[in-house]
């Protein structure tokens, strides 16, 4: 068999089973400019394929995150996809083209009984063709470098090293057990804003709006986080505040240069420290709003 330079999978076409090519992978494959569902359409109009004969068209489940009309997918027969490859006029295409004419070969074969279906090994099917040594060694280095990172619990390393493993290819998912995904974070409680605290102490300004400007201050004061200008992340967690802190990307929102916007929030421990750090105070300086106080801190 063929090792495969695009995946090729079975699909149902008038009671029979053929091999096709999903054409998001074949459009990533010849690394076309052109978004993909202009890029298909334009396709499936020049060579005049036929649906259900040369294309199945299908809905990609759930919703469409772009909204509007739910996303679709295309099944290309090796004969359709052979068109299309040749027909971007790249060396891609070529070798995509040599490749699809192996395939049908293997497939014809295959009916004729002259070659057995071949089943694919575990290291095949989930580890990218890897040893089990290698992806254990790799797994585990991967969650040794996560647990670096200052604030990242032994849960987080190793389901993050889970999601980098499939960026290398190997699926880990599938030989887990499932609890070995739906384990606790030790940091799973609740993340709060400099909102959400200047609202629980009633820390607010002379208008009567929560302060986040006071609350930040203050943790600055007491040694939790520091000022980071000119950076995406507007305050980081000094050492004493990172067991306290949960640091995420801000999600669709990119700043110049396109690095994504990061968001400080905070555990639900560090409210116990701003309690005491307001009893300490001496020269906090309390005005009365309705049934709560303004806090204005010196």
């Amino acid at each position: 068999m063929l090792s495969q330079l695009l995946p090729i999978q079975s699909t149902a076409l008038n009671e029979e089973a053929l091999p096709t090519v999903n054409a998001r992978d074949l459009h990533t494959f010849l690394g076309v400019g052109k978004d993909f569902s202009n890029w298909i359409k334009d396709r499936i109009q020049q060579h005049e394929f036929v649906e259900d004969q040369d294309v199945i068209v299908f809905a990609k489940f759930g919703e469409n995150p772009k909204g509007g009309r739910p996303a679709k997918d295309y099944a290309l027969t090796l004969d359709a996809a052979k068109h299309i490859a040749m027909s971007e006029h790249t060396p891609k295409g070529r070798e995509a083209r040599q490749y699809f004419i192996q395939c049908e070969k293997e497939y014809r074969r295959m009916v004729r009984g002259e070659l057995k279906p071949k089943v694919p090994t575990l290291s095949e099917r989930y580890l990218n063709g890897n040893s089990h040594e290698t992806v254990l060694a790799d797994f585990k280095l991967l969650i040794g470098l996560n647990q670096l990172s200052p604030g990242m619990d032994a849960n987080q390393s190793f389901l993050g090293a889970v999601g980098q493993m499939e960026v290398m290819g190997v699926q880990l998912r599938p030989l887990l057990a499932p609890q070995a995904l739906a384990l606790e974070s030790p940091h799973r409680c609740a993340e709060l804003r400099p909102t959400d605290m200047a609202r629980r102490f009633g820390i607010l300004r002379r208008d009567g709006k929560e302060d986040p400007a006071a609350v930040n201050r203050l943790l600055a004061d007491r040694g939790y986080q520091t000022r980071t200008a000119k950076e995406t992340l507007a305050w980081t967690p000094t050492d004493k505040g990172w067991p306290f802190a949960v640091v995420k990307d801000v999600p669709r929102a990119t700043v110049q240069g396109g690095r994504p916007v990061r968001q400080l929030f905070w555990k639900d421990g560090i409210l116990e420290c701003i309690a005491e750090a307001l009893t300490r105070l001496g020269t906090q300086r309390m005005i009365a709003t309705s049934n709560q106080f303004s806090l204005s801190l010196q």
